[in-house]
């Protein structure tokens, strides 16, 4: 099947069965990593949050989205998986504050230690999301249009190397500076940096392959030309 390109960053506003499924997985990827977040794992000599082994995918679908489907439709995305992590943080806290029955009380320390998210970590993860994914995107759409379409792989790449360093950079910041040693917090952030950047480096034939066959599936692909900068990759 040919690829039609769509050229102008507002000329699809509307979603395909195709960028529903992508959107839901994007969703629970986030969600998921979110709640992975809670635990501390070891990697050699490293210690992460257990949501490295799945956040980068986060990264590797928001490529996908971008050169796809463009900047507008990516963003939106973005913003409301904001709005549905907001709402995992505030149902599980009143899950947490609801009285456990009779039989599970035992369960209910477990429970909330999972789930217990300091509002500190919150602002932390949103913000981080936020920016981050949005470089992330914004680095992909530009690149895509200056480059004509070709070499995917390459945005691919530096859209993740911008995108990651400044979600890992702005999630360690906001939520650690301050309450651990200045170096801790840099050895975390350039520890969890390079785990996601080496993690979407080895995924990105894989990658490049499944953009190929989304455009065919789809049908199309969109360059986001504009005339007006500001407006098209405005952030917020």
């Amino acid at each position: 099947m040919s690829v039609k390109r769509i050229e102008g960053w507002d000329k699809i506003d509307y979603p395909t069965p195709l960028f529903v499924k992508m959107s839901i997985f994007y969703s629970v990827t986030l969600i998921l990593s979110n709640i992975l977040a809670s635990k501390i794992i070891q990697l050699g000599p490293i210690f992460v949050p257990a949501a490295v082994i799945l956040f980068p995918l986060v990264y590797i679908v928001s490529d996908v989205m971008a050169e796809v489907y463009g900047i507008r439709l990516s963003v939106l995305v973005i913003r409301w998986n904001v709005l549905m992590n907001l709402l995992l943080v505030l149902i599980t806290y009143i899950a947490t504050k609801l009285p456990p029955a009779p039989f599970s009380q035992d369960m209910q320390v477990a429970f909330e230690r999972v789930f217990h998210f300091t509002w500190r970590i919150v602002l932390a993860s949103m913000v981080a999301y936020y920016f981050g994914d949005w470089s992330n995107d914004a680095v992909v759409s530009r690149m895509k249009v200056l480059q004509n379409g070709h070499n995917f792989p390459l945005r691919a790449w530096l859209s993740t190397v911008v995108g990651e360093g400044v979600d890992t950079f702005l999630f360690i910041t906001i939520a650690f500076a301050g309450s651990i040693p200045g170096k801790v917090l840099l050895n975390m952030i350039l520890s969890q940096y390079l785990f996601k950047i080496t993690y979407e480096l080895v995924c990105l034939p894989v990658t490049t392959q499944i953009v190929k066959w989304w455009k065919r599936a789809e049908g199309f692909e969109v360059f986001d030309y504009t005339d007006n900068l500001i407006k098209t990759y405005r952030p917020i």
